[in-house]
């Protein structure tokens, strides 16, 4: 259950007994778009009572947000004149949507996540995002490559390291290089862990939370 329609449906057809000032479709659906500062908030509550940002290391990366087919993106009114064109290297496919920077902990905790319009460079999205809150090493891929972006988290005591690519002309052993080029490889497959597994359980506490919410508040205007 991936939209609002269908968490109302499910919920009205199966467990009205336990929500039963659910309220009608349109309205629950127009609450639950409201609860983005709520979910913010029960976010970073548990970021900081997990410790997440006091670990010394974090991952980032970013990954594509398409919102619809890109044969439909032309026509769509989906997220209009928000959403943007862009390009996902690791797949060469052109798509339409956002692109996400995805920040975690060493551990797996998802620290911050921020979205961009599809053609934003994903370099440009980290130095947007709020790194204030870690310490430690941050490991991004080769597509967080850019000398100058080292200088703004250096200045916040964190210590950013991307693999090397291979025309890259600097005095590193080859063996440190294979190890540095294997981590952009190990970056990818735990952040698509992540982002497979873990959204999963934050979705549900999610959706708990707007049917939670929505009844709480028809049951105020009654």
């Amino acid at each position: 259950m991936s939209q609002d329609k269908q968490i109302w449906s499910y919920f009205h057809c199966h467990w009205r007994a336990w929500f039963p000032m659910l309220g009608a479709r349109s309205t629950f659906v127009r609450q639950a778009a409201n609860l983005w500062a709520i979910k913010q908030c029960m976010h970073r509550h548990w970021v900081g009572r997990l410790g997440a940002t006091k670990y010394t290391i974090h991952l980032v990366d970013g990954f594509p947000v398409p919102v619809c087919h890109f044969r439909r993106a032309h026509f769509s009114q989906v997220f209009r004149g928000e959403a943007t064109f862009g390009h996902y290297a690791s797949k060469a496919q052109t798509y339409y949507g956002f692109k996400a920077v995805l920040l975690t902990s060493g551990e797996g905790v998802i620290e911050n996540i921020a979205l961009f319009g599809a053609h934003v460079d994903e370099r440009d999205g980290l130095v947007d995002m709020d790194l204030s809150a870690i310490k430690g090493m941050l490991l991004g891929d080769k597509g967080f490559i850019r000398p100058i972006l080292k200088e703004d988290p250096a200045s916040q005591g964190i210590d950013l390291n991307m693999p090397l690519r291979s025309n890259m002309k600097v005095a590193h052993r080859v063996k440190y290089r294979n190890l540095n080029n294997n981590l952009s490889s190990l970056i990818k497959i735990f952040v698509n862990f992540v982002i497979k597994n873990c959204m999963c359980c934050v979705e549900l506490l999610l959706d708990y939370s707007k049917l939670t919410i929505c009844t709480l508040s028809t049951q105020a205007r009654i």
